[in-house]
C-alpha cells in the first residue's frame, strides 16, 4: 500500500530529520513519502511528549500510530482500531537501568531509616521491560534483596519464572507485602491510574514505588508515607536523541511492515488490566496448572 507519514516531532527534531532522509533516499521505501498534512496521512510518528499538541482525534485514515519511546499511545491507546507500535526493543534497557537505580536508591533510604533486613522487591507487569528490571535486579538479591515477586494479567510464558527466579503473586498480596514496588505496564483504560488512593492505602508507610511506566498509571495524590518516584520526560526526550539512528531504523522499519502488509514490531497491547482488589478475577488466575513452571 501506498502509505503517507506525518511527522508529529516537534520535540525530536534530530530523530525527525533521519526518519525523513531514511525515507526519502531508501530505496526500500518506495510507496512510503513524508506528508504535511495529518488528514491525509495514514501513519503518524509521535514521541510521548509531543501527543499533547495534536487534535483530541485522529483521522479516520490513520491506522499506525507509530511512537519513537517507550509510550503507549496516551489519549489514543482507547482507539478503537489504531494500531500503536513504540521502540521499547531500542530503549528498554535504558528504562530497566533508571528502574533498578533507583531501587537502590529506595533500598539505601530504607536502610538509613533504620530497616535492617533485606528487602522484598514487588514487579508489577512481565513484559519485556519488567523481564529486563528482574534480571538486572538479581545480582543484588542474596544480601540486599530478600525476594522478588511479580504480577501480571496474563499468564507468563511457560518456564519464565523459573528462569527469572521470581514467583507469581496476587496484585494486592504484592503491594501489602513489598518494601519496593515497581510498576511496568502499558497505559490503558484501567491502568490510568493502576495505582490509586485505594492500592496505595494496601502498601506499608515506608514503601517506595517507582515508576517506570510513564504518567497516569500511579496516582500518589492523598497518599500519605508511600514515596513515589518517576522517570522525568526530559530523560526520556535525551534516550531518543541519544538512540536517534537505532531509534529511526526501528520507526522506518515499522512503516515499511506496515506498509507491506505485516504486523510492526513492538505493538503496544493495551490489556484491560483489573483493578487491584478482585478475587474472583485472581484466584480464576493464581489456581495452580499442571505441568507448567
Amino acid at each position: 500500500m501506498s502509505l503517507k507519514v506525518y511527522l508529529a516531532l516537534e520535540g525530536s527534531d534530530a530523530v525527525a530529520e533521519l526518519i525523513s532522509e531514511a525515507l526519502l533516499g531508501d530505496a526500500l521505501t518506495e510507496g512510503l513519502s513524508v506528508v504535511d498534512d495529518l488528514g491525509v496521512a495514514n501513519a503518524v510518528v509521535s514521541s510521548t511528549m509531543d501527543i499533547d499538541n495534536l487534535p483530541e482525534s485522529l483521522p479516520d485514515g490513520v491506522g499506525l500510530w507509530q511512537l519513537v519511546d517507550c509510550g503507549s499511545g496516551g489519549r489514543f491507546c482507547e482507539v478503537a482500531g489504531l494500531m500503536i507500535a513504540n521502540v521499547s526493543a531500542v530503549l528498554a534497557d535504558r528504562a530497566a537501568l533508571w528502574a533498578i537505580s533507583q531501587v537502590g536508591v529506595a533500598r539505601d533510604a530504607l536502610a538509613a531509616s533504620g530497616l535492617d533486613r533485606p528487602i522484598q522487591v514487588g514487579v508489577i507487569g512481565i513484559g519485556a521491560l519488567g523481564a529486563r528490571i528482574v534480571r538486572g535486579l538479581q545480582a543484588d538479591r542474596d544480601e540486599i534483596i530478600e525476594s522478588i515477586v511479580v504480577a501480571d494479567i496474563r499468564t507468563p510464558r511457560q518456564g519464565l519464572l523459573h528462569e527469572l527466579g521470581v514467583r507469581r503473586s496476587t496484585l494486592d498480596l504484592l503491594l501489602s507485602t513489598s518494601d519496593v514496588v515497581v510498576v511496568a505496564v502499558h497505559r490503558g483504560p484501567t491502568s490510568s491510574p493502576l495505582l490509586g488512593s485505594r492500592e496505595l492505602r494496601l502498601v506499608g508507610d515506608h514503601v517506595w514505588v517507582v515508576n517506570a511506566s510513564g504518567v497516569g498509571v500511579v496516582d500518589d495524590s492523598g497518599a500519605v508515607g508511600v514515596k513515589v518516584v518517576e522517570r522525568p520526560m526530559s530523560e526520556l526526550s535525551r534516550d531518543v536523541e541519544v538512540h536517534g539512528r537505532e531509534v529511526a531504523g526501528a520507526v522506518v522499519d515499522n512503516l515499511r511492515r506496515y506498509s507491506a502488509g505485516d504486523a510492526p514490531v513492538g505493538l503496544v497491547e493495551h490489556v484491560t488490566y483489573p483493578s487491584a482488589g478482585d478475587p474472583a478475577f485472581w484466584s480464576s488466575r493464581m489456581s495452580p496448572v499442571r505441568g507448567l513452571d
